[in-house]
């Protein structure tokens, strides 16, 4: 196989490649830069807090006061989700998923998300074949 070829297999077998999954990206790198932005928004839900004495409906309530747009993050789908956890009030949960995290026959990364019970990212990847 050769130095070179096994590098592009070792590559591509490790658990962030961005080539790995379908055209998302997983990468540290984007890990890290999502991470950059959800803690601005983070930040942002908790200076909103103070203010409103409630945390916001959606990230859309944070434009123009607390931040001038949503950056998007750079993993998975791309889109934020927000929203209350389940029927816990004033808990709530920041994450990205993958776009293929329903399919069944999927294995891969499911979902990097932020809740304010444990206060840290969590990346999930089910790697159960």
């Amino acid at each position: 196989m050769g130095l070179l070829g096994g590098a592009v297999l070792g590559y591509l077998a490790s658990p962030y490649s961005p080539l790995r999954w379908m055209g998302e990206s997983w990468s540290e790198k984007d890990l890290a830069e999502t991470r950059r932005r959800g803690n601005r928004l983070l930040t942002a839900i908790e200076a909103y807090s103070v203010r409103e004495g409630q945390r916001p409906a959606s990230l859309d309530d944070l434009v123009p006061d607390d931040v001038t747009q949503i950056e998007p993050p750079l993993v998975g789908d791309q889109q934020w989700e927000y929203g209350q956890l389940g029927q816990r009030v004033g808990v709530y949960y920041l994450l990205v998923d993958s776009q293929y995290a329903d399919q069944s026959e999927y294995f891969g990364p499911q979902f990097f998300r932020y809740t304010s019970i444990d206060g840290k990212w969590v990346f999930f990847e089910d790697e159960s074949f």
